[in-house]
């Protein structure tokens, strides 16, 4: 993930781009580098829900295979 002084710098230069076009190399192509940023800026507040939501999952998996275990254990224990 880019430090904030990056995304700082990265907006920065973006905005100077879409200012002083003069400036601007050919081959960058400045909306397209301004999507990118905004999804930098935006992806990790969804990718920590997404990876919350996969520790729960992974917790609620272990607890159903915990308990589905331990009935198994108690049916062999019964046929013994």
């Amino acid at each position: 993930m880019l430090l904030d002084t990056t995304l700082v710098k990265s907006r920065k230069a973006v905005e100077y781009a879409k200012s002083r076009a003069e400036f601007t190399p050919i081959f960058m192509k400045v909306d397209e580098l301004a999507i990118g940023l905004k999804a930098v800026n935006d992806l990790p507040q969804l990718y920590q829900e997404v990876d919350q939501l996969c520790k729960d999952l992974n917790d609620t998996i272990m607890q159903l295979g915990s308990k589905a275990y331990a009935e198994v254990l108690a049916y062999y224990n019964s046929v013994e």
